[in-house]
Parts: C-alpha cells; structure tokens; sequence
C-alpha cells in the first residue's frame, strides 16, 4: 500500500474555493484531543481546562498570601499583648482602688448622716421642751401682769381713800377745835425795877394720845401740823409722831 501523503491544513493565504479534498488523506488529530471529538472541539475544551487551572493556581496563591499576612500581623501583634495586658491589669487595680474609696466614703457619709439625724432629733426635743416652758412662763407672766395690775389698782384706791379720811379729820379736828381765848386784861405797869413779863405761847391744838416728842400735843396728819403753824416738825418736839415722818429721818411734814 503507497504511503499517504500528510495532511496539510490550507494557509491563512490558500483558498479552498474549487478545490475537492482528497478523500484520502489522512486529517492530523492532536495528542490532546478527546475521542470521538473534531479538532475545533478539543481546542476549545483544552482552553477551558487551561482556564480553570488558572484560576485554581490563582486562588491558591491568594489562600497562602492572606495566610501569610495573617501570621505577620499575629506575630507583630503579639509583640503588644503583654504591654496591653499591662495596661489593663494597672486599670483593672486602679478601678478597684477607686471603687474602693468611693465605697469607704460611702460608708462615711452615711455615718455622717446618722450622726446629723440624731443631733437634729435631740434639738428638735430639746426646741419642744423650750416651746413648752416659754407657754408656760408665757402664762404665768400673764397671770403676774394681771394680779400687778390689779394690785395696783387697789392701792390707787387706797391712796385716794386715805386723802379722803385725811381731809376728813381734818375737817372735824378744824370743827372740834376750841375757841380762842380771850386776850388777858392789861397788867398795871410794874414798878421800874421790876423786869418784864414774857410774852405768853400760843397753845397748840391738844389731842388725844401720847406722842414721841414729849407732852399732850398730837397732830393727825401734816395738814393739822401746817393748819396750826407747826410744820415741819422736828423729832423731840412737841406734836412730833411717826406718822408725821414717812421716811423716818427726823422730820416730819417737810
């Protein structure tokens, strides 16, 4: 059997218009195409594997890129974690220490609060007590004011009763009173030799009783002294008594 020539795919140039190809010659298939398939067939399918290869090699690339990326940033990370620890374990302390004092001040001012309450409370009882005592001193000056007033009252009474009775005894000692006597005759003349008589005192108004200043002269009251010329009367004179001088210095109806 006479060799078969290779079959030769027409140039981009060569023009297959009113040719016949040859039965006989023998179509070239590639190594890599599928049974069964055309040539244009396995191109194309070989293309997508080609494609899809890629891609995987594409994205296996980028899970060992970000993998990469991820243990540097674990590892630059992890240089900080123990200053971070640091930090938060001395902010941990001072929050402690903070809550701590804030609960001690806590406890103090609510102490503070204990005491002012039990202070107020015995101000409060000793106010009340003050209150009471006040009503009832309150009551009792009232009660003092009135009895004053009314004492008063009854020794203006007093007063003017006692100028009544003065007047009055007055009044009778000025109608009991006796008549002046009559003048004595005229003395005949003495004799040259003979010294004259002294002129005889009044009398003063007799009275009943005795008084301090020796005699039976009695005066009832500073205007019987003064009526008969007898004021101001001296202690030890006639008519002195002792309630003449209110004021017991020694001299009555000043």
């Amino acid at each position: 059997m006479p060799a078969m020539p290779p079959f030769q795919q027409p140039g981009p140039g060569d023009s297959t218009r009113g040719r016949t190809p040859n039965p006989m010659w023998a179509q070239g298939v590639p190594a890599t195409a599928y049974v069964g398939t055309t040539a244009q067939v396995a191109r194309t399918r070989r293309r997508g594997a080609w494609f899809w290869v890629l891609i995987s090699l594409a994205a296996v690339v980028v899970l060992l890129l970000s993998n990469c990326a991820g243990i540097v940033i674990g590892v630059a990370a992890a240089g900080g974690i123990p200053t971070q620890l640091a930090e938060t374990q001395q902010a941990l302390d001072d929050a402690t220490v903070e809550v701590a004092d804030a609960q001690s001040a806590e406890a103090e001012a609510r102490a503070l609060v204990a005491s002012c309450e039990q202070e107020a409370e015995a101000l409060q009882g000793d106010l009340d007590e003050a209150v009471a005592a006040a009503a009832a001193g309150g009551a009792d000056l009232d009660t003092a004011n009135a009895r004053v007033t009314e004492l008063e009252a009854s020794i203006a009474g007093l007063e003017a009763r006692i100028v009544e009775l003065e007047a009055s005894l007055a009044s009778a000692q000025a109608a009991a009173a006796p008549a002046p006597a009559p003048a004595p005759p005229a003395a005949a003349p003495a004799p040259a030799a003979q010294a004259p008589a002294a002129p005889a005192r009044p009398a003063p108004v007799a009275g009943s009783g005795s008084s301090s200043g020796g005699g039976n002269v009695y005066y009832a009251n500073c205007t019987a002294a003064r009526n008969a010329g007898a004021a101001p009367v001296y202690r030890g004179e006639p008519g002195y008594a002792s309630h003449l001088d209110r004021d017991n210095d020694g001299v009555g109806c000043e």
